[in-house]
């Protein structure tokens, strides 16, 4: 019986090679269909099988209506290596790496870490990190997951802990404008609230593929590599059509950016990413849980190669539920683990690498000291709340607008060549 080349994890593959050269407007569909081109793609076969393999595992008591959404890429050019659309194409054609959309929660903290770096306050400020508080403009208050209280925390471990109540409090006085302007310069495309001060836990939805092309900004020191999956397209007789146009364009700078990993390495190191220390290379990672649980997330990296993993469950109709706890692991956790499975084999035998040092140049409070609780170095024992960390992420808030950890969902190379095929008149390499 003939098998439809599209089943599978192949479908997603072949569409998003389709949508990259029609958009470029270098083909239309029709000359894809009928050109007999050969297809260079920057897929690479084994971690498509093994990313594939990971996503369909279903783990004991997960929902059979839980979506999942994957992308791995090189973040020094901007090469896609693999994705996870989905199950299979024939039955699920939205493609949940580049197409379905879900609330990312905290992972959007770095954007305005990176804001404090630019605006030259220094990672050892303090922050209020008690839950819950109140902020003004907003009637209802904000909690941490948990409404765990922190006490006053650096933004280093205000990001290891996802502490949402200091995180409002930095986006307070970095505004929610700039905020969304580096999440857009990084490489969000979607509409981001300049308005809200909660952009800042991730309010508002976005693709598994912009978030990973917006952390792989960071991870590479401030130069945005457009990611990609088509290398090259040749006619018949081998002569280059086109080749991939990904820019180099310098957008932040990198001792900037190499602050904001060193702060996320914690996450992985004593944070709530910390099952993924388990790969044994030096990753910098931050997760996500959108509000009421709707969706959770965690993007990692390591120079050469990020991943961002996420999930959410709709319900029939498509609206979004709480995702459930399951097999030992929170909502927050499992992505997480996802990420760990993935990059244990994708990483397996190749040698640690480290990310660039960081100078902290700023200054304790920021440069005119009204950052945080200001140019004060120390504080007293009453003013710190000794607690017991959790690790689990979600938001507690008083409405559903408010978020996390919490939100809400819609939902060179190791690395080469994918394998050959032809599809539809595309030689596929």
């Amino acid at each position: 019986m003939h098998r439809n080349l599209r089943q599978g994890d192949k479908g997603y593959l072949l569409t998003m090679v389709e949508q990259e050269l029609v958009n470029s407007k270098a083909f239309t569909k029709d000359e894809l269909e009928t050109g007999g081109y050969k297809i260079v793609t920057t897929f690479d076969p084994t971690l498509q099988n093994e990313m594939q393999s990971v996503g369909d595992n279903r783990a004991s008591g997960m929902p059979d209506g839980m979506q999942v959404g994957a992308i791995a890429a090189d973040p020094r050019d901007g090469s896609i290596k693999s994705i996870y659309g989905g199950t299979d194409y024939l039955t699920h054609q939205l493609n949940n790496a580049t197409q379905a959309t879900y609330e990312p929660g905290s992972t959007m903290k770095p954007f305005a870490l990176l804001g404090a770096a630019q605006a030259g306050v220094s990672f050892n400020t303090m922050f209020n990190g008690n839950s819950p508080q109140t902020f003004k403009g907003l009637i209802s208050s904000v909690a941490n997951s948990g409404n765990v209280s922190y006490g006053y925390v650096n933004l280093y471990k205000a990001t290891a802990f996802s502490v949402n109540t200091a995180y409002m409090r930095l986006n307070e006085k970095l505004t929610p404008q700039k905020t969304a302007e580096i999440a857009h310069s990084a490489g969000i495309t979607s509409d981001i609230d300049e308005t809200s001060p909660y952009n800042v836990l991730g309010i508002n939805s976005v693709t598994v593929k912009e978030l990973t092309q917006a952390h792989a900004t960071i991870a590479t020191g401030g130069v945005k590599h457009t990611l990609h999956c088509v290398s090259k397209v040749l006619s018949s007789d081998n002569k280059e059509l086109y080749s991939a146009k990904t820019g180099d364009e310098r957008v932040f700078e990198e001792n900037d950016c190499a602050l904001v990993i060193k702060a996320m390495e914690g996450t992985v190191q004593y944070g709530t990413g910390k099952e993924a220390r388990s790969i044994g290379h030096t990753i910098a990672g931050k997760t996500g849980t959108a509000n009421d649980a709707y969706a959770a997330s965690f993007v990692g990296y390591t120079p050469q190669l990020i991943s961002t993993w996420a999930m959410w469950y709709p319900d029939a109709n498509g609206n979004p539920q709480e995702i459930p706890d399951f097999n030992g692991y929170t909502h927050s956790e499992y992505p997480v683990h996802l990420f760990t499975e993935f990059m244990k084999q994708a990483l397996a035998d190749t040698p640690n690498e480290t990310f660039p040092d960081a100078t902290d140049n700023g200054k304790v409070g920021g440069p005119d000291g009204t950052w945080g609780t200001g140019a004060q170095k120390t504080w007293t024992r009453k003013q710190q709340t000794t607690v017991t960390p959790r690790t689990e992420e979600n938001t507690q808030q008083t409405t559903p607008n408010q978020t996390e950890e919490t939100q809400n969902t819609g939902q060179g190379d190791r690395v080469s060549n994918v394998g050959v095929g032809v599809v539809a008149g595309i030689g596929w390499f």
